[in-house]
């Protein structure tokens, strides 16, 4: 068997040696006789991390829990355990043995406390590339989208996460935080465009195959949608039921970015990959203004 986090523990005044084990055993040796006395089956998914206190000893496993055990040589009895999210590959004892500092590779860390093995989420971060950032109407809070498909909304003033979205399904590629409504909008590696609620994150709406490919630029106003993708084509959607009101095909290469006029909500700015940035006029209809950068480095 491959051992895992290993820690002496002094158990009775005999001095011992507990390793988790990759089949999720937790392995009891007697450091003074240098014997193995114990293995006890702690949960699956493997023992990732081990801590112990004067009166317990905790592992955390592949399944994301946490178990206290209490005895010595060969009698534990299970005195308690929590659930986390993701696997649970650190644990760390406070200085004054009340409560233990839990990681896990969801990016999660959480406070334990020892006596109720109740739980408190203190942290959370991508585990993936982050691939946008983007503030709404309020300059204290952002979101951010990340490659595995996990949308974040921040708050400045703690640093918390106050509304996870996942979806699993799909690759991450742009988002804007709505300043109009309650909605944090995104763009897809399906070529799908979605908006999910702020507050619960709850799928709003969905609009499947916006452009072929990427998904790769997307920007709103409180009247339409702007888009950009691989297609090379940047499309206008409807804000509300988000029907196609027109598109604009003269990139040569994708659309890497899009943007809303701040003083003119009827001019749309593109940028593509193919070095170019272009105005279009949605009274008139037609693109009107055309900047080329001239070498030999895509955008």
């Amino acid at each position: 068997l491959s051992l895992h986090d290993a820690l002496p523990i002094f158990d009775h005044g005999q001095t011992s040696f507990i390793s988790g084990t990759s089949v999720s055993d937790m392995c009891i040796f007697n450091i003074e006789q240098r014997v193995y006395r114990a293995s006890v089956g702690i949960s699956t998914g493997g023992v990732l991390s081990i801590c112990a206190s004067p009166d317990f000893v905790f592992c955390g496993s592949g399944d994301g829990t946490v178990k206290k055990l209490r005895g010595y040589d060969q009698r534990w009895t299970l005195e308690g355990e929590a659930q986390f999210e993701g696997r649970v590959i650190s644990l760390s004892l406070s200085p004054d043995a009340l409560d233990i500092l839990v990681g896990t590779d969801a990016g999660n860390m959480y406070r334990l406390l020892i006596d109720d093995m109740s739980v408190a989420q203190l942290n959370a971060s991508h585990i993936n590339q982050v691939v946008d950032i983007s503030f709404g109407a309020r300059s204290d809070i952002f979101s951010t989208l990340s490659v595995d498909g996990q949308i974040r909304l921040w708050d400045l003033s703690d640093y918390s996460v106050i509304c996870p979205i996942n979806v699993d399904h799909d690759e991450g590629s742009c988002l804007v935080f709505a300043k109009s409504d309650d909605s944090v909008i995104s763009g897809w590696k399906s070529g799908a465009i979605r908006a999910h609620s702020a507050s619960n994150g709850v799928l709003m709406w969905e609009r499947a195959n916006a452009h072929r490919g990427y998904t790769r630029a997307v920007a709103e106003s409180a009247n339409y949608i702007v888009s950009g993708g691989d297609d090379k084509c940047v499309r206008v959607w409807q804000r509300t039921g988000q029907d196609l009101l027109i598109q604009f095909a003269e990139h040569q290469k994708p659309v890497m970015a899009v943007s809303i006029d701040i003083g003119q909500d009827h001019l749309i700015h593109s940028a593509g990959a193919d070095r170019s940035l272009l105005t279009y006029d949605l009274k008139r209809e037609r693109r009107t203004v055309i900047h080329q950068l001239s070498g030999n480095t895509d955008g």
